[in-house]
């Protein structure tokens, strides 16, 4: 029963989990108050680079799953791009990662570029990259890099599927994402439910595990004390 106690009390301090946080979900719906706007530059979580439009109820386009707002990353001047207005922090082991919905125009059937920029905060060095949706790393092993471009094209007649690319940072530090095109043509990809998450890994017991953590306690307690009374016996 002892040496039960101790395996499970250091199984129990030497565990740790993983927790999923969702820093930035953005699906566009109440942008501009509900209303589509070309050329809109007014996001409440991103900046705008080169022209955009907002997209809401637009006859004859579908933003993701039928709903109301996405963008429209062409705007009615020329291609731009949204960057994020919020700078996202993460520790050494954390995983971060981006995923968003995407479709080709739905207006024609000619390619559009679509790229994922990362500009980290300084020199960071990580690994783990892994692409879904059409965004492939061709990095096997670990970088260090304060910028990660990735680009790639969509063919407008592409509908919507999610797309995402994450990475592990092997030390702490900061990134920003632009998300965008420089295909011009007045019409291009739309974008919806943007979702940034981190996943951090934490070496403290969950609370479920300290009814465990007491119990391997009071066995040592007791052999403790039998212990003691043998001796004075």
């Amino acid at each position: 029963m002892k040496r039960f106690a101790i395996a499970a009390l250091t199984v129990l301090l030497a565990s740790s989990s993983a927790s999923a946080q969702v820093l930035l979900s953005d699906n566009f719906e109440n942008e501009n108050g509900g209303v589509g706007q070309l050329n809109y530059n007014a996001f409440s979580n991103w900046n705008v680079t080169g022209q955009v439009d907002y997209l809401h109820n637009y006859p004859g386009l579908t933003c993701a799953g039928g709903s109301a707002g996405c963008v429209d990353l062409d705007g009615s001047s020329g291609p731009g791009a949204l960057t994020s207005k919020q700078i996202f922090g993460f520790a050494s082991g954390d995983q971060i990662k981006i995923s968003f919905d995407l479709s080709g125009n739905q207006r024609n059937s000619s390619s559009d570029n679509i790229y994922l920029n990362l500009a980290f905060g300084g020199t960071t060095n990580l690994s783990g990259f892994t692409g879904a949706g059409g965004l492939s790393f061709a990095q096997s092993g670990a970088l260090t890099t304060a910028n990660i471009y990735v680009d790639t094209s969509i063919l407008g007649t592409v509908g919507f599927s999610n797309w995402s690319f994450l990475f592990t940072a092997a030390q702490a530090g900061t990134v920003q994402y632009k998300i965008g095109t420089t295909t011009l043509g007045n019409i291009g990809p739309l974008l919806d439910n943007v979702v940034v998450e981190r996943v951090v890994t934490s070496t403290v017991p969950e609370p479920s595990t300290y009814a465990m953590m007491a119990f391997g306690m009071l066995v040592l307690g007791g052999v403790a004390r039998r212990r003691r009374r043998a001796s004075q016996g």
